[in-house]
């Protein structure tokens, strides 16, 4: 399909336009905009973010900023091809700041200026500095993603000024359009500014809580408002005991997704069932997995992922689900043939009556060494025999 600017009289007049090679006509600057947003969409923190596409990795899970300078280097190079192209650049990279990567004056004062404040959408705040992530936040009210990174360990040699979170520290702005939150509850972090953020967010969609392994047991206790219109949540392994119980204490009847330890959907106080879930992405390393919890807790659920290497207890006979995907992770190590019980095992029980009737097994991580195994034969023409697809890596059908 050949695209045409809305007045082909007007072209002549777009300076900054550039000619397609070997064509007459030139594209309007918001769509070659849209085409540099979906060029960088892989790694434009925005993008992941506010992506469906599944992730099994939670270092990625718990960070869309993870890939910042391969987006960097990506949108510097569409701003070396024109002048067009330079301006949208800069518009993709207004689009996401890291408050520490950049001198903060000069962000300030550029952030101080309307056009560009409502160009930002998604935000890596300082672990260091909170009067400058206050005073950011203050300028950016169409933000849609924030992060807020774990404290990083002091250098010996750092005698730059370091402000931790204060109480008086104030939101002063609706953030309506903020609806991701990356956050890390750490000693620099506490003293409510999570808090303070979810209030200000009346669309929350999607939280993702983890707890620093340097945080003092006298910190300030985690509290959080209901925020009933969350659809995501996901918890890291490093979620300690605080975190638990103010989570715990969230509206959590609207979940769509959930991605936490075994352990935390066992908590006496979790929710007896929430009908709404249907993704449940279960992280850990060596887990306990009660089957029979995760299918009475989540009634309609249809996609778990979960680690080969789990352990886990039987679902009930009477038990039924709509679980149609199940997806593997595994991280093979040299001991794949004395732990081949474990492999044994989970397959065993896939194909069993036991188990929901499976469409899908998409395969995570290192398997080259299990499914080239012939112990794993019989499991691919079982599964095959079931109607069930096996992937690896997703798309690629293996039986």
């Amino acid at each position: 399909m050949t695209l045409h600017s809305a007045d082909p009289n007007h072209s002549q007049s777009l300076s900054g336009s550039l000619a397609m090679t070997g064509s007459s006509f030139y594209l309007p600057p918001e769509i070659w905009l849209h085409i540099h947003r979906l060029a960088t969409s892989h790694t434009s923190p925005l993008a992941k973010a506010c992506s469906d596409r599944f992730e099994v990795h939670l270092v990625i899970l718990s960070d869309p900023f993870k890939d910042m300078a391969a987006f960097l280097r990506d949108a510097l190079s569409f701003s070396l091809v024109s002048k067009l192209w330079k301006n949208l650049a800069n518009e993709l990279f207004l689009e996401n700041i890291v408050v520490d990567q950049q001198p903060f004056d000069s962000l300030l004062h550029t952030l101080q200026l309307p056009e560009k404040a409502h160009l930002v959408r998604s935000i890596k705040l300082s672990s260091k500095r909170f009067d400058r992530n206050v005073a950011i936040l203050a300028c950016c009210p169409r933000v849609e993603v924030i992060v807020q990174p774990d404290e990083r360990p002091r250098a010996v040699t750092d005698t730059s000024l370091w402000i931790a979170n204060d109480p008086s520290f104030n939101i002063n702005a609706e953030l309506r359009f903020l609806k991701h939150i990356y956050w890390t509850e750490s000693y620099m972090s506490s003293g409510g500014l999570l808090r303070k953020l979810v209030l200000a967010a009346p669309n929350l969609e999607h939280l993702f809580l983890s707890e620093s392994g340097k945080i003092p047991a006298s910190r300030e206790p985690l509290e959080l408002p209901l925020m009933p219109t969350l659809r995501r949540l996901g918890l890291g392994v490093m979620a300690g005991w605080d975190v638990t119980r103010s989570i715990l204490q969230v509206d959590l009847r609207n979940l769509a997704r959930l991605s936490c330890t075994p352990e935390f959907i066992e908590h006496a106080d979790f929710p007896a069932t929430i009908p709404s879930l249907h993704a449940l992405h279960l992280s850990g390393f060596r887990s306990k997995i009660s089957f029979p919890t995760v299918f009475a807790r989540f009634p309609h659920l249809q996609e778990l992922c979960y680690h080969v290497w789990d352990s886990f207890s039987h679902p009930g006979e009477q038990q039924r689900s709509r679980v149609s995907l199940v997806r593997l992770y595994s991280s093979v190590s040299m001991r794949v043939v004395q732990d081949w019980k474990f492999v044994d095992k989970h397959f065993t029980l896939l194909l069993s009556a036991k188990f929901p009737q499976l469409q899908r097994i998409v395969l995570y991580g290192s398997w080259h060494n299990i499914i080239d195994d012939m112990r794993f034969v019989r499991f691919r023409e079982g599964l095959r025999a079931r109607g069930c697809q096996l992937e690896h890596p997703e798309g690629d059908v293996l039986n």
